[in-house]
């Protein structure tokens, strides 16, 4: 059976995607890696580099042969990544709403870290401070669904979230699997190098946005489009929408594996 390769978003371990797996899971052998940039062989460091190596060397470790690439987010473009420098490793890849620096924006981003102000445009200043201790199942629950970022998931995804990012203590707190400080640290080093990548990929791809999304603009994504041959489409709603519409985004994916294989 053919392999798909998933890579999450920055601070939703891979079980969080359970929902799209089981859809996969009919249609290939579903393998992801568990939580980016928790491997101290693979630490975090500017433009995820380390990150990309690091799903490299997983997916080397866990299929011997070419995987489809399909990524959310942090793991979208860290898909990309490894697929530009490592084609031989995938059959073709398809990015969920990655968070794309490129063109004029580089430069304000760049400036804006020389500034010491990433912290103001990434998420990264409202994650430094996040909760990360509950006492119980139902007061986490309570938590995430009053926040603005897990309000519109699919309960089962927000469910799946839950059992996937705690971990239960012996006098049955929960707290964060995924370390805050790395989730910080991966927004603060996100991309905007995309200078470096002027070879055309070498292998097929669609780039898919959220037609609401504030974090893949359009005009970033038509950027990447054209420089790399990319299919581009859009689905309705914000940049987590493969959390918020599972069965559409599964389908979503499914469907661009059919058409890459047909042209190949």
């Amino acid at each position: 059976m053919t392999t798909l390769g998933f890579l999450h978003a920055n601070g939703f371990p891979a079980d969080t995607y359970r929902q799209l797996f089981q859809i996969w899971q009919p249609h290939y052998r579903v393998l992801a890696l568990p939580m980016l940039g928790h491997d101290q062989s693979f630490p975090v460091v500017a433009h995820w580099r380390k990150q990309a190596d690091e799903w490299v060397a997983w997916l080397q470790a866990h299929s011997d042969s070419p995987v489809w690439g399909v990524g959310h987010s942090l793991g979208a473009v860290v898909t990309f990544m490894a697929a530009w420098s490592h084609p031989h490793l995938f059959q073709g890849i398809i990015l969920l709403d990655p968070p794309l620096i490129n063109g004029p924006a580089a430069y304000g981003f760049a400036l804006t870290k020389l500034l010491g102000r990433v912290d103001e445009v990434t998420p990264a200043g409202r994650t430094a401070g996040r909760r990360q201790v509950w006492p119980d199942w139902e007061s986490a629950r309570t938590y995430f669904m009053s926040k603005s970022l897990y309000r519109h998931f699919d309960p089962r995804c927000l469910e799946d979230y839950m059992r996937s990012g705690l971990q239960q203590q012996a006098d049955g707190s929960l707290f964060l699997r995924f370390r805050p400080e790395i989730e910080v640290a991966l927004f603060r080093t996100t991309p905007y190098d995309s200078w470096r990548y002027r070879r055309a990929l070498q292998v097929p791809g669609f780039l898919v946005r959220g037609t609401s999304s504030q974090v893949t603009t359009v005009a970033a994504a038509q950027r990447m489009v054209q420089r790399h041959g990319l299919g581009f489409r859009e689905v309705t709603g914000a940049h987590m929408f493969p959390l918020e519409q599972p069965e559409m985004t599964a389908q979503v994916v499914l469907d661009l594996i059919k058409i890459m294989r047909h042209e190949r």
